[in-house]
């Protein structure tokens, strides 16, 4: 890894959450992350050449019971190894399996710091998000996609893709569903607070259908 891997990192709209507001630079600075109304704050309590703090000083996680979960928890990256074998590791402090968010935060930073970051500090392009990432299961199967608020616009996306009208949900994972329906291009009028995008795969429309019509409208 390169000789600025803090800068690097700081760069969260690069690898984490496209929506940034503040790109920190310096010890005492914060910055902001939005996914629709999920949003957390962090600042950099401590910035030095082998450790990095960020404190989460204030969050609103609107898939959870306790919206402010993270609020008062850190993350904080520590540089290990020699010169020739730069490394990070990466600690959620107060992230506990106690937590409503544990199973589904945990995945995504698997995904945000193991692929995302690692991408960008080796390729120098990312793959930050706009939505939250989203599961449904389906007769075994699991269903990935993006969790959007519906002020959202998505990235363009040359496959197929099927909308769901999210009637509720368990953190990350889609409960129930008011509708799905092939994606226009916009989301249109919603019944539900979010709405996810899959990939339009064999049959998943009517599998969708068929959980959509068990439900309640």
């Amino acid at each position: 890894m390169p000789a600025n891997l803090w800068q690097a990192v700081l760069n969260v709209r690069a690898w984490w959450a496209q929506d940034t507001e503040g790109q920190p630079q310096h010890a005492g600075e914060q910055f902001t992350v939005r996914f629709g109304t999920t949003w957390a704050t962090f600042v950099v309590s401590e910035l030095k050449p082998k450790q990095m703090i960020w404190t989460v000083t204030a969050s609103y996680l609107d898939l959870l019971a306790d919206t402010q979960e993270w609020t008062g928890t850190r993350l904080i990256f520590e540089r290990t190894g020699g010169n020739s074998q730069d490394a990070i590791e990466i600690t959620h402090h107060g992230l506990t399996p106690q937590k409503e968010c544990f199973d589904d935060c945990q995945q995504g930073w698997n995904f945000f710091l193991g692929e995302s970051l690692l991408k960008y500090m080796n390729e120098g392009e990312g793959l930050p998000a706009i939505g939250i990432h989203t599961w449904i299961a389906i007769n075994g199967q699991t269903i990935r996609g993006k969790l959007y608020s519906p002020e959202q616009s998505p990235e363009a996306s040359a496959r197929p893709m099927l909308l769901l009208d999210v009637k509720d949900t368990r953190v990350e994972q889609i409960l129930s569903i008011y509708e799905v329906r092939p994606y226009s291009g916009e989301a249109g009028k919603l019944k539900g607070k979010f709405y996810a995008l899959v990939p339009d795969e064999n049959g998943l429309l009517e599998k969708l259908q068929k959980l959509d019509d068990n439900n309640d409208k």
